[in-house]
């Protein structure tokens, strides 16, 4: 009940986060529950099965980055080099799902904080491709297995509970 009520707060952000499955899923949903108990479920969006059969992926994409405020990109120790069904780089297809989403919340102008897990070290400018290159400057938080875990995680989840829009603003034009 009283992560509803949290929700309900006009100063709560909304929060999608994307990641890869098969790169740090069990990461990415420990970070949903942690911050579905603070902000609550209708406040935060994660994964593709929410994404209704037969509906086009990029235009439910955009809905729901465009209704959050802050977009959340875990890294992994494997997220730039995954790789598809016929061993091309993911990141390099148009079409790929967390391409589609990083895309789409830069073009929103949203708030993207990259998420790092495991081992997993900021992508060069040069490793990316070009739309995604503003990833590659923007600040990261580091949520690691291990003694400061938990400490991480709590940084975060507080971090995102205190957001202020307007603060991003500031921060962005300095």
């Amino acid at each position: 009940m009283a992560a509803q009520a949290h929700a309900e707060s006009p100063q709560m952000p909304k929060v999608f986060i994307s990641y890869r499955r098969l790169d740090a899923s069990h990461e990415a949903f420990h970070l949903y529950r942690s911050l579905c108990g603070k902000l609550g479920e209708e406040s935060v969006f994660i994964d593709i099965d929410n994404i209704p059969f037969g509906v086009d992926f990029r235009m439910h994409i955009n809905r729901w980055v465009s209704r959050a405020e802050i977009v959340l990109v875990v890294i992994g120790n494997h997220w730039l080099e995954s790789r598809n069904e016929r061993g091309e780089l993911r990141l390099q297809n148009p079409a790929d799902f967390v391409r589609v989403e990083i895309e789409t919340a830069f073009r929103l102008n949203k708030c993207v904080i990259p998420v790092l897990v495991g081992q997993a070290v900021m992508p060069s400018p040069a490793a990316l491709p070009e739309s995604l290159e503003p990833l590659a400057y923007r600040n990261a938080a580091e949520v690691r297995v291990g003694r400061e875990y938990d400490r991480q995680l709590q940084r975060l989840v507080e971090w995102l509970v205190n957001w202020k829009p307007e603060e991003q603003d500031e921060r962005e034009t300095e």
